[in-house]
C-alpha cells in the first residue's frame, strides 16, 4: 500500500523503497533519499524530480494506438456498427481504453483504480456526490454501458464527452475530498496530467471541437464548484496537431 502523509510528499523513497531522510519533490509527491539520485546538496526552493522531468518530456507509452483494445470495444458496440462515425468513434474509445488501463497500472493508480470505500471514510458521500474509479470506466468501456448513450442519443460524441467527463470526475472527486497541496492531492495532479499527456499525443486531434468543448466546459464548472479556475489541461499548438494527426496515421495502419 502507499503510505502518505499530509506534508504532501510520500514517506519513503521512489527508488529505494526505504524511508529515511528525504528529498521531496515540490512538484509531485515523491521523495528520494539523496544518494538514490546522486545529489550531496540541499537544492533551492522548487526541486523536481527526475521522474517529473520525463514525465513533463513525455514517456514512450505516452502513445496509444488502441490496437489491442479494438476487438473488444467494436464487440460491444456491434449492434451500431453501420452508424456513419463508427469506426473512428471505436478507434477513439479504444484508445481511451487502453489509456484508463496505463493510468491504472501508473505510479498511485492503485488509488484511482476501485471505488472509495465509503464505509472507512468517513464524510465521503456528503462532499463527494458521484464517486468515479478508473476501474469503473474501465469496465463501462468494456460491458457497452457508454456506447448506450448512442442508442438514446445517436450521436457518438455524447459517448466520448461522457467517458472523458468521468476520467475529469476522478480528479475532481479527489480534489474536493483531500486538502489541496496534500499527498493524494498530488498524486491526482500526476494521474490528471498523464492522462493529459496521453490525450494529447494519442487521440486528442482526432476529438471533433464539440466534444472538447464540451469536456472544457465541464472541466471548468467542476473547477468553479471547487472555487478554483481550473487551466485548460491540453493546449494544441500547429505542431502539436501535427505531431498528432502523424501518429494517428500510423497508428491507422
Amino acid at each position: 500500500s502507499v503510505e502518505v502523509e499530509e506534508d504532501g510528499n510520500v514517506d519513503y523513497c521512489h527508488t529505494c523503497r526505504k524511508h529515511g531522510n528525504l528529498l521531496c519533490c515540490d512538484r509531485c509527491p515523491r521523495a528520494f533519499h539523496r544518494e538514490c539520485v546522486g545529489s550531496s546538496e540541499i537544492p533551492d526552493n522548487d526541486w523536481e524530480c527526475h521522474v517529473c522531468k520525463k514525465e513533463r518530456a513525455g514517456l514512450p507509452e505516452d502513445v496509444v494506438d488502441g490496437k489491442k483494445s479494438m476487438d473488444a470495444i467494436c464487440a460491444t458496440l456491434v449492434e451500431y456498427n453501420f452508424s456513419d462515425g463508427f469506426v473512428a468513434t471505436a478507434q477513439i474509445l479504444s484508445m481511451i481504453h487502453e489509456m484508463v488501463l496505463t493510468l491504472m497500472d501508473y505510479e498511485f493508480g492503485e488509488l484511482f483504480r476501485v471505488p472509495v470505500d465509503c464505509h472507512a471514510v468517513p464524510g465521503y458521500k456528503a462532499l463527494v456526490k458521484h464517486p468515479m474509479d478508473l476501474g469503473s470506466i474501465a469496465a463501462k468501456l468494456m460491458n457497452g454501458a457508454y456506447g448506450k448513450r448512442f442508442h438514446s442519443r445517436k450521436s457518438w460524441d455524447d459517448v466520448l464527452i461522457a467517458v472523458l467527463k468521468d476520467i475529469e470526475l476522478v480528479w475532481h472527486n479527489c480534489f474536493t475530498f483531500n486538502f489541496e497541496g496534500s499527498a493524494i492531492y498530488r498524486m491526482a495532479e500526476v494521474h490528471r496530467r498523464r492522462s493529459s499527456n496521453i490525450q494529447k499525443k494519442s487521440f486528442y486531434n482526432l476529438l471533433s471541437d464539440n466534444v472538447k468543448n464540451c469536456v472544457k466546459e465541464y472541466v471548468a464548472a467542476k473547477g468553479k464548484e471547487r472555487g478554483v479556475t481550473v487551466a485548460p489541461a491540453i493546449v494544441n499548438t500547429s505542431s502539436d496537431k501535427a505531431q498528432t494527426a502523424s501518429e494517428a496515421g500510423q497508428n491507422m495502419k
